[in-house]
């Protein structure tokens, strides 16, 4: 099958199959940028979007799992691949770990909504408010993550790195202050 013509026509010549391998995954990403993009991640209902990005990764799965499957069959040959399979799936790691990143994305803006409708007896006012300045200090950070100037999900956006690193410290500041607080507010025995 493919492996035999990928074999017969270049030989097994190693630059040859890597640079035809990384350029089939090169175009999976940007078919798969076709499907699901950052310029959608905000406008979607987060549930869809989650589900989308869970499908693009399974897609990448089993991309992966064919490559490998056809990889070993050339064992048998007189050509065997042996090209890195790390050098291979780099650029469609680095675009799953993004899906995965937004993914994490939906789920926190999900939980951060959630944190609204909580009730605590004690000094309700008291929590009301640091749970209100907690909201207040996540949304700032999503609107700082929707207001960038490049897909999300670009793997060629060297900024990316920054704004989500940026965007995770404070979502785990907020994550924390709900903790600190309670600990606070424990009577003492």
């Amino acid at each position: 099958g493919w492996t035999a013509l990928m074999c017969a026509a270049f030989g097994g010549h190693l630059p040859v199959v890597q640079a035809l391998l990384e350029k089939l995954c090169n175009d999976f990403i940007h078919a798969a940028l076709r499907f699901v993009n950052g310029a959608h991640i905000f406008t979607m209902d987060p549930d869809e979007m989650e589900h989308l990005l869970n499908e693009t990764i399974a897609i990448f799965g089993k991309l992966r799992v064919t490559y490998l499957d056809i990889k070993a069959s050339t064992q048998q040959t007189a050509h065997v691949w042996e090209v890195p399979d790390d050098i291979v799936f780099s650029l469609p790691d680095h675009f799953v770990e993004r899906c995965y990143d937004m993914i994490d994305v939906m789920q926190m803006t999900s939980r951060f909504a959630e944190l609204r409708s909580v009730q605590v007896g004690g000094s309700a006012a008291t929590f009301a408010r640091s749970v209100d300045q907690i909201i207040a200090k996540f949304h700032d950070a999503l609107t700082k993550v929707k207001a960038t100037d490049y897909d999300m999900l670009d793997i060629a956006a060297s900024q990316y790195d920054d704004d989500f690193l940026r965007f995770r410290l404070t979502v785990r500041d907020c994550e924390r202050r709900p903790r600190h607080g309670r600990a606070a507010n424990r009577p003492s025995r």
